[in-house]
């Protein structure tokens, strides 16, 4: 009894005053060579004579004793085991489901860009998929999905390009009175780019999984898409430099007529052009995006006289009809946007 804890002690004792003990026998129980315990037998009365007989006696219930906390310890590790399986198959069941959820989304989505549903057929896609207001800000074509103005975020293009200026990972925006509308903001970067941002008008934070597994899927499909648009208007904007630098070069009236009617362009009208300049990179890509933004930016600001415009290189061209005079204050009026640009572009203009 060396090395009882006080406690069992304590139990022991209470049962029977420990001071009136006459004897005692004990018995190792035993597993193979490991002893896991003693049985022992206390004699608090003096008659009758503890004897061999009862040492056997007492060493058959201390045998018996051994076999049944075997058979415990056998019968709670198979349980823990079998407990284990259980959880770990419900655990496969359930990334076995979402993986197939994933799957299932990954394809409807393909099949639209397959289908070339194009941007707003993905993103009500989206919304039916996860039951929540999706939106796309399109920061190459600075264009909102769905167009609707009704439905449009509250923040900028702007803003959302300086939140994710060094930033890869979702974001979740806080907005209005006490933070009473919550979005969860996932950019779409290729590269060095940034594409532009997916944000869900959500309660729940964090979004639900699947609800991100949609989102991170539908990222992946629209940066297909706008790869795809960039591909196609830089090869649109190659050719109409080619037929625009022929239209220049052309010396035969008859012929620069022709070509002018093409772009829709009347002889009797005065036309100037624009040239942009930017300060050339050696990540093309982000070269390109900054092109592609600023032909945008352009048809937006200035529609109603742009007659074209196009990039090439590290070019902006812009065919205007206007005088000499018109275009000199267009250049004055160009100066707050090259300034404005300055600010969010790392590529000077």
């Amino acid at each position: 009894m060396s090395d009882i804890s006080r406690e069992n002690y304590d139990f022991l004792n209470s049962a029977k005053a420990l001071s009136e003990m006459k004897g005692l026998i004990c018995v190792p129980i035993s597993i193979g060579q490991e002893r896991i315990g003693v049985l022992v037998l206390h004699q608090f009365h003096s008659r009758g004579k503890l004897v061999e007989h009862d040492l056997q006696l007492l060493q058959g219930f201390a045998d018996q004793t051994a076999v049944a906390i075997e058979n415990a310890r056998l019968y709670r590790e198979a349980k823990t085991a079998l407990h284990e399986l259980a959880e770990l198959s419900g655990q496969l069941q359930s990334r076995n489901q979402y993986l197939l959820k994933r799957n299932e989304i990954h394809d409807t989505l393909q099949q639209l860009t397959l289908q070339n549903k194009g941007v707003d057929a993905i993103i009500q896609t989206l919304q039916r998929m996860i039951g929540k207001p999706v939106s796309f800000i399109d920061c190459l074509q600075n264009q909102y999905y769905p167009q609707s103005a009704a439905t449009r975020p509250t923040y900028s293009i702007d803003e959302l390009s300086m939140i994710f200026s060094n930033r890869r990972t979702p974001v979740t925006l806080l907005l209005g009175k006490n933070n009473s509308a919550c979005h969860y903001a996932y950019p779409i970067i290729n590269g060095a780019v940034f594409f532009g941002c997916l944000t869900v008008e959500t309660k729940l934070i964090p979004l639900p999984e699947l609800d991100q597994i949609a989102i991170e899927q539908g990222s992946a499909i629209l940066a297909l898409e706008l790869v795809k648009q960039q591909t196609i208007s830089s090869i649109f904007y190659k050719k109409t430099h080619e037929f625009f630098q022929k239209l220049l070069q052309e010396k035969d009236p008859d012929a620069l007529y022709a070509r002018g009617q093409e772009l829709g362009l009347s002889p009797s009208a005065a036309y100037s052009v624009v040239l942009f300049h930017l300060t050339p990179v050696q990540d093309l890509q982000q070269l390109d995006a900054s092109v592609h933004r600023l032909v945008a930016m352009l048809k937006r600001r200035h529609k109603s006289i742009e007659q074209l415009v196009y990039g090439f290189h590290n070019h902006v061209t812009m065919l205007v009809s206007m005088n000499q005079q018109a275009v000199s204050q267009l250049i004055k009026q160009l100066g707050p946007m090259l300034k404005e640009w300055e600010q969010i572009e790392s590529i000077s203009l």
